[in-house]
């Protein structure tokens, strides 16, 4: 199974080294020293999550996070968001789109189960959003494939009712019979079509 990419985006290049040695067998890890490196990684590559420090040079992770509400580029990637500031900056980067939040220091460990927790979150979501996309489109084609079967069976006995009425125009009865007909079959073609809206 192919590793998922994690990009760990720290300006601190001893905090880059120890995420790497611990997550490398778990992930494909990327590097980036600043904010501009980070958006020019994101902007190319697929990154399914995202170790992001929110004091780095260049553009912070709060002007990430805008940006990336911006782009909608990876609806489906990981965000875990590492800060010392308490508080304050926890709440900013939660409503700008970041899945959770650790404290620096790094432990490793920690930082390891919050991004499979996210992970999984995010594929699941996923997979619910291709489900209801695909059930839309089957929706739709039972409705449709309905709606020919009910139009043709429809088509097919008026028809018959018409053969009928040319060779029986010297009989009212028979005639006002099919005239019944006909008007049921129009109430199921109406119907039909009323379903399918």
């Amino acid at each position: 199974m192919e590793k998922k990419v994690l990009l760990v985006a720290d300006d601190d290049a001893m905090n880059r080294t120890v995420i790497k040695r611990f997550l490398n067998g778990t992930y494909s890890v990327l590097e980036a020293e600043d904010g501009m490196e980070t958006m020019e990684i994101l902007r190319s590559t697929h990154v399914d999550a995202l170790l992001l420090d929110i004091i780095m040079p260049g553009m912070t992770g709060l002007q990430i996070l805008q940006l990336l509400n911006v782009e909608k580029k990876n609806p489906y990637m990981g965000i875990l968001v590492a800060t010392s500031m308490k508080e304050k900056t926890e709440r900013e980067a939660l409503a700008l789109g970041a899945d959770d939040v650790v404290s620096k220091p790094y432990d490793p460990i920690v930082i390891q189960k919050r991004l499979d927790n996210i992970l999984a979150m995010k594929e699941s979501q996923q997979e619910k959003d291709l489900l209801k996309q695909d059930n839309g489109g089957a929706l739709s084609s039972i409705q449709n494939e309905r709606l020919a079967a009910a139009v043709s069976a429809s088509a097919e006995k008026l028809h018959k009712i018409a053969m009928i009425i040319d060779y029986s125009k010297d009989n009212p009865k028979l005639i006002a019979e099919m005239a019944e007909d006909i008007h049921k079959e129009a109430d199921k073609i109406t119907a039909a079509f009323s379903q399918k809206k």
